[in-house]
């Protein structure tokens, strides 16, 4: 990046940031905010019910599994292509051997993703609302 360039950067970034709303600007704008959303930071107990609501929708439950297939095809195969790159399987006969065991790894992980995934599904909705995911966590569900 030339001097100039990263002069204009740095200049529009200074103006971005100084034109950013304050926490307090935000509050008289919005003063219901916190009502529109659940902070899972402060009720950590409405995750597994957050997750059930997304995958409730057949689109969102069919992009987890194609994500969660893509992902564990993605690290089985680059583990068997580290070994076959950096010749810690030597010759057609190991390669072909380990393959087996990279293709194993893969429906393991895949089979492991595919089970949590049908945990969220199959178990009844959990509570999203603060006062639920407080049971939740203190142990008190009934």
């Amino acid at each position: 990046m030339t001097y100039p360039k990263f002069l204009l950067l740095a200049l529009l970034s200074a103006v971005a940031a100084a034109q950013a709303p304050s926490s307090k600007e935000v509050e008289s704008a919005y003063p219901d905010a916190h009502a529109l959303y659940l902070d899972l930071h402060q009720h950590p107990g409405a995750s597994f019910g957050k997750v059930q609501m997304e995958l409730a929708n057949p689109w969102f439950l069919a992009f987890y599994i194609a994500g969660l297939l893509c992902a564990a095809w993605h690290f089985a195969y680059g583990i068997w292509l580290f070994f076959a790159k950096w010749g810690i399987t030597v010759g057609e006969r190991a390669r072909q051997k380990f393959l087996f065991v990279c293709m194993a790894l893969f429906l393991l992980i895949s089979i492991v993703g595919l089970l949590s995934l049908r945990s969220f599904v199959a178990h009844p909705q959990q509570p999203i609302s603060g006062a639920g995911a407080q049971a939740i966590e203190t142990g008190d569900v009934r």
